[in-house]
């Protein structure tokens, strides 16, 4: 009798740890289950949320570009001709002493300036000869307006290349915010462009001899369109490094067209 009662409690305290691991096991798993489902939830947030500010900057991007074309062209449309026929009243204007005349020339002087300010302007915002001259001359062009005993930017190309209009822009504006953050910042005194076709692809290297950036500073707002630019026209990037040697960046995008 106290053997059956004996081998019923060991059976208790045996079914009752089992109940209790399979409790404690079941509260476990649960627990596993929700952290992987709170992950999972946080993970897809994220996924959205990164989805949402890529949209909003290329959204900005194109805005901006929009902008860019339509002051662009009331700079060229409008200032441009009124500054025109400004020039063209002056002249008509009849003088009747050399004090006068010398001021008409002054203001002559004046509006020849302000016209050629805004036509550089106007090509800034929106190159005309980039269609029709392409990306490689371009960028050539603008070379030499800014070579000066202090500064050398030197372009070397591959003969041929050619691209489509939306990647010529992207690479044009790329460019330029790469440009001005070196001349801004950099405190460089030699800026390199190498464009070169390998196989179907297209490299576009970029470096400076300045000071060079900080992991950190590439998520700045200039390089956050540069990295957005290259993402729109279907490319790859990378930034590097290296101070007072080289630093810039490397974008790579496809030549097929189709």
């Amino acid at each position: 009798m106290e053997n059956e009662i004996a081998e019923n409690i060991v059976s208790i305290i045996v079914m009752g740890t089992l109940g209790l691991f399979t409790f404690f096991g079941g509260v476990l798993a649960f627990i596993v289950l929700f952290q992987k489902k709170v992950i999972r939830t946080q993970k897809e947030h994220q996924a959205l949320e990164t989805t949402f500010q890529k949209e909003m900057l290329h959204n900005y991007i194109e805005t901006q570009e929009q902008e860019r074309r339509r002051i662009a062209s009331d700079l060229h449309d409008n200032v441009g001709a009124s500054l025109g026929a400004v020039k063209m009243m002056l002249n008509q204007i009849a003088v009747n002493s050399e004090n006068e005349k010398e001021v008409i020339e002054e203001c002559k002087d004046i509006i020849q300036r302000t016209a050629e300010s805004t036509r550089q302007i106007s090509y800034n915002l929106l190159p005309p000869s980039l269609e029709r001259l392409g990306l490689v001359k371009v960028i050539e062009r603008l070379a030499k307006n800014l070579n000066t005993p202090d500064f050398k930017m030197e372009v070397l190309a591959d003969a041929n290349l050619s691209f489509n209009q939306e990647q010529q822009l992207a690479l044009f504006r790329i460019t330029q915010e790469l440009l001005a953050n070196t001349l801004k910042y950099a405190k460089a005194s030699v800026v390199k462009i190498e464009l070169s076709k390998k196989e179907h692809r297209f490299i576009f290297d970029y470096t400076d001899n300045g000071i060079g950036f900080k992991a950190e500073d590439a998520k700045g707002l200039g390089l956050k369109n540069i990295a957005t630019r290259v993402e729109m026209i279907q490319g790859n990037h990378r930034f590097y490094s290296e101070p007072n040697v080289r630093s810039g960046i490397v974008i790579d995008i496809s030549l097929d067209h189709d």
